[in-house]
């Protein structure tokens, strides 16, 4: 009888773990273990600094008064800056001042904030392709990072980041 319970016991035990190895926690999980290993092998050459590749990092070398191309040549760049806000919660106050800050240097952009609707209405027209899988992102992260670089290919121009704390 107890060589019964402990043999229920162990397949209950080898099954739960099987079930927890073929999850998506678990893959998230080893993945999260690879890292710093991963890491360590191809840090020395993510680093960007002045002496590795001569980017400022910083941007103080750079007038911020200049404008985006010289005076004879149009910008590339259409004069949008674009807000993602997907999630539903209000915009926070320090967000709206950032936009407000932004036009000031950028005078004449026109100014755009994507949220839940306008953005499924954008992906709906744009990309019907990706519509399942836009629909079926598990976290609103994939939603917002997706949605920056759909918008900069369509209608182009750039990007607001608000500051997370």
């Amino acid at each position: 009888m107890c060589f019964s319970r402990v043999r229920l016991l162990l397949l209950f035990l080898l099954a739960s773990l099987l079930l927890f190895l073929t999850s998506p926690l678990a893959a998230q999980l080893r993945l999260l273990l690879q890292m710093p290993f991963i890491w360590q092998r191809s840090a020395a050459n993510s680093i960007i600094s002045h002496d590795h590749d001569g980017f400022d990092v910083t941007f103080r070398a750079y007038d911020s008064q200049q404008p985006p191309s010289g005076l004879h040549h149009p910008s590339p760049i259409p004069a949008m800056l674009h807000h993602v806000h997907l999630g539903g919660a209000d915009l926070r106050p320090e967000w709206l001042a950032a936009r407000e800050e932004c036009l000031k240097i950028h005078p004449g952009w026109k100014t755009h904030i994507w949220d839940d609707t306008t953005a499924n209405q954008f992906v709906r027209d744009h990309f019907p392709d990706l519509q399942e899988t836009w629909n079926n992102y598990p976290y609103l992260v994939q939603k917002v990072d997706a949605l920056r670089y759909m918008i900069l290919y369509i209608h182009g121009g750039a990007r607001a980041l608000p500051k997370h704390d």
